[in-house]
């Protein structure tokens, strides 16, 4: 009796412990949803670093990718203009002496004061851009500062959410 107890409390834990694996590994494949980072009109703005878990045993570009959500306005100090564009950069962040890697472009366009659509431009890696199937993934972002900005073009953080995902 003694001996079948321990048996199911063994199988009980060893169940749990592949749940819990299980839902680790799901989470670390992307970052979540966050806030995109305060800026500067004309400056580029840099997110925090999150390690992306691919399906690959080496993280390969073509499966980083960039998801936005709740695209918001600027504040009414700045000039209404259409003509005002983003620029989103999709980075794998590498150790010392060794470059970020530049991994996807998307642009975007504003209407009036209202961020409108940001989408993919270009792909400058689809191969590996890390040795491990783990991407340590960033982005950088930034508005264009355009006639009629105040001096100092300050842009609250939450112009967009995002979400890193490595697939």
């Amino acid at each position: 009796m003694r001996a079948l107890f321990k048996k199911k409390i063994s199988i009980v834990v060893c169940f749990m412990v592949m749940i819990l694996t299980m839902g680790t590994i799901v989470s670390a494949s992307h970052s979540g949803w966050h806030n995109s980072p305060s800026s500067i009109a004309g400056s580029w703005a840099v997110g925090y670093s999150y390690s992306c878990q691919t399906s690959e045993p080496k993280a390969l570009g073509s499966l980083c990718l960039f998801y936005y959500r709740n695209p918001t306005s600027l504040q009414s100090n700045f000039a209404n203009n259409s003509n005002r564009t983003i620029s989103v950069q999709l980075k794998e962040e590498d150790d010392w002496p060794n470059d970020h890697d530049l991994i996807k472009t998307y642009d975007g366009t504003f209407s009036g004061l209202n961020l409108d659509t940001i989408t993919l431009s270009k792909t400058h890696i689809s191969g590996a851009v890390d040795n491990n199937s783990a991407a340590e993934l960033y982005i950088k972002y930034k508005v264009d500062k355009v006639s009629g900005d105040p001096t100092t073009p300050s842009i609250a953080d939450g112009l967009f959410e995002y979400n890193l995902v490595g697939n």
